[in-house]
């Protein structure tokens, strides 16, 4: 990081507000969007597995909540875009029109739910998919040199592959709860396109 880098400084701020493009249509599409730590934060890695443990697998929390048990999305999912000053979690449910409010309100309920009850097999399955991801991109010469661009430029430094794999094994627990706290997702931007807008449930 630069010299003038320091962890309570944001360029990247996010407003609560919508916005909704009226499409005539029997689908509703669903976008969350809240801000999160920036590159180069202590609580980098635990906010990438706190995004893990939301989304990325079979067995997240988006994935078995909103669409296995309840059965009201075709799609979900989130991620997480972190720069010098700030960072984002953005989420996407595409859903019907008759299920967005609900589709909606059990999204947020799951991103509320993150910094309470993190279980240990969560948190290492979520470690598994991110470092599989990792080693997938690093075998690639042109994924790991646009990776290796990226950190030069966002941190100062290149790091190697085994550096950020070590960086993700020693997140632990309790340090997912400590990004949920530091970086509480509020205020939501929401984005809706199709037959109706959509509020946010106070």
């Amino acid at each position: 990081p630069g010299d003038d880098y320091t962890e309570d400084t944001h360029d990247i701020s996010v407003a609560a507000g919508s916005v909704h493009e009226q499409k005539e249509s029997e689908q509703e599409h669903i976008g969350l969007l809240f801000g999160s730590a920036p590159r180069g934060h202590h609580l980098y890695y635990p906010c990438q597995l706190a995004v893990g443990v939301l989304s990325g697998s079979g067995s997240s929390r988006l994935f078995t909540e909103v669409r296995e048990k309840r059965g009201l999305v075709y799609n979900v999912s989130a991620f997480y875009r972190a720069r010098k000053r700030g960072g984002l979690i953005a989420l996407y449910a595409g859903t019907t029109a008759d299920r967005a409010d609900e589709t909606l309100k059990v999204c947020i309920d799951e991103v509320n739910r993150l910094g309470q009850d993190v279980t240990e097999g969560e948190l290492e399955r979520a470690k598994t998919v991110l470092k599989g991801r990792l080693f997938t991109t690093g075998d690639l010469p042109e994924g790991r040199a646009g990776n290796m661009m990226e950190d030069l430029f966002l941190e100062g430094t290149a790091k190697s592959v085994d550096e950020i794999a070590e960086g993700i094994d020693s997140v632990k627990l309790d340090q997912i709860g400590e990004y949920i706290e530091a970086f509480p997702p509020n205020p939501l931007t929401i984005a809706t396109l199709g037959p109706r807008p959509l509020e946010i449930p106070q």
